[in-house]
């Protein structure tokens, strides 16, 4: 165990999935670790490593446990986003426009947005220019006049450009509440359960119902293979990257996060081009150099990786070269080298 910087006098202590908070004796409360849903209450979403304290009702001061809460607190101001398009293919312009804010107690004097790329602007409206493909989050702060932010978010997502399309081999895939088909032009169609189908507009969701008989056109394209884990789906898009969907109970989503699900497709990251995968829990990413990387469920070693932790994140397995195919079983895996042997 190491001492947490910058901690002394603590009273109590609790800890999230991937964030944690403790009271000092005075009752301030102060929050550290993940930060993509503003889960510290410091009005940012940014993740940090260090403490810092929790703001006060309404986003002014610091939250107290002691102290007794303003009578009348600011209250937050409320905005939504509204999007002229939410899917394209790269280079993708999107234009978002801040609507329907409004204070109750006040008036909001500025907007401030931020995409899931690091990039900022003001006013209300603001225009982005996405090259890579990939999701991507668009996120707007609504300030009123005395400081307070109201938060809304919108995700977009962005297909290759038609002319890094391959030659796709159509094929199928099924999962345990799911099926889904490639189509010969880098489509995806999906049917079963609508919270597992890959929508890429969450809106589209509304109006489908639980369960979903026929194919439905899931908005991906671009995409060269597909792959269904138990509980989670893969797609490898044509510049080699992955998108994935479903549950993430055991690091499947591979996205750096312990969130519990994602109902349409999510960025992999830290993945170099990849060929296919391969999956149940666990999950096999074969690169176009014959490299495997894994995560997800390892309870048995399945990830090959020396040990039995579960990995929210792709990491490579060492001495694992020349491989041509890889496969994987409910608690094991396999890999087939290009001189014949198996693994």
């Amino acid at each position: 165990p190491v001492q947490i910087p910058g901690l002394s006098d603590i009273a109590a202590i609790v800890a999230g999935g991937a964030h944690s908070l403790a009271m000092h004796r005075d009752g301030v409360v102060y929050a550290w670790g993940m930060n993509s849903n503003a889960q510290l209450g410091d009005g940012t979403l940014t993740s940090r490593p260090a403490s810092r304290a929790v703001l006060g009702p309404g986003g002014s001061g610091q939250l107290n446990l002691i102290q007794a809460a303003p009578v009348n607190p600011n209250q937050l101001p409320w905005v939504s986003i509204a999007l002229q398009q939410s899917l394209g293919a790269a280079p993708f312009t999107v234009t978002a426009i801040a609507t329907d804010a409004y204070d109750v107690d006040g008036t909001v004097v500025e907007y401030q947005w931020l995409t899931s790329d690091g990039r900022q602007a003001t006013g209300a409206s603001a225009t982005f220019t996405f090259h890579a493909p990939g999701a991507y989050d668009i996120n707007l702060f609504a300030v009123d006049d005395q400081g307070a932010r109201g938060f809304s978010q919108q995700q977009i997502f962005v297909t290759p450009a038609a002319s890094a399309a391959l030659p796709v081999q159509p094929r199928v895939a099924v999962g345990s509440d799911r099926s889904m088909a490639l189509s010969g032009d880098g489509r995806i169609s999906a049917w079963g359960s609508k919270w597992f189908l890959g929508i890429v507009d969450p809106s589209v969701l509304d109006g489908l119902p639980e369960a979903n008989p026929v194919p439905i056109a899931t908005g991906l394209n671009g995409v060269t293979d597909i792959t269904s884990g138990d509980l989670a789906a893969y797609a490898v898009l044509a510049d080699g990257s992955v998108l994935s969907w479903g549950i993430n109970d055991h690091g499947e989503l591979g996205v750096r996060s312990q969130i519990q699900f994602a109902s349409g497709p999510v960025m992999v990251s830290g993945l170099p081009p990849i060929r296919t995968l391969a999956a149940v829990r666990h999950v096999l990413a074969l690169t176009q150099q014959g490299q495997v990387f894994s995560w997800g469920s390892n309870w048995a070693g399945q990830l090959g990786l020396g040990d039995t932790a579960n990995r929210f994140q792709p990491v490579r397995i060492p001495g694992l070269t020349d491989v041509v195919a890889v496969a994987a079983g409910w608690d094991f895996s396999l890999a087939l080298k290009s001189d014949g042997t198996v693994w």
